[in-house]
């Protein structure tokens, strides 16, 4: 599903079926993303910064925030999407996911 979304050349509708798709197979969206967030009100540029540290529990509060902040702010999704936010975070959930088939399969992640 990540290579699927990292596929994508040009955004189309069923890109954000699929981050949603994605986000379940992870885990699910993160209802109450916002208690792990560091801005109040949310500001999402600020959080994406934290990114290059995030384990997999802040991709899906990251991912949760930016489907959150589209559905408030029609429009933003694809903003995000061209700047190469979106691909960001699906690199690091791949990052992540990778690492924790590592440890569960006792090699070292190092």
């Amino acid at each position: 599903m990540i290579n699927k979304l990292l596929s994508y050349s040009e955004y189309d509708i069923n890109y954000e079926n699929d981050l949603y798709e994605l986000i379940e197979l992870i885990g699910g969206a993160v209802r109450d993303y916002g208690n792990y967030l560091s801005t109040h009100p949310i500001n999402c540029d600020e959080e994406l910064k934290s990114l290059d540290t995030a384990d997999l529990f802040k991709c899906r509060v990251l991912l949760t925030m930016l489907l959150r902040e589209d559905h408030f702010s029609n429009g933003s999704l694809l903003e995000r999407f061209e700047k190469g936010q979106i691909k960001n975070i699906l690199e690091r959930i791949k990052h992540q996911l990778k690492n924790d088939m590592e440890v569960d399969d006792g090699e070292s992640v190092d």
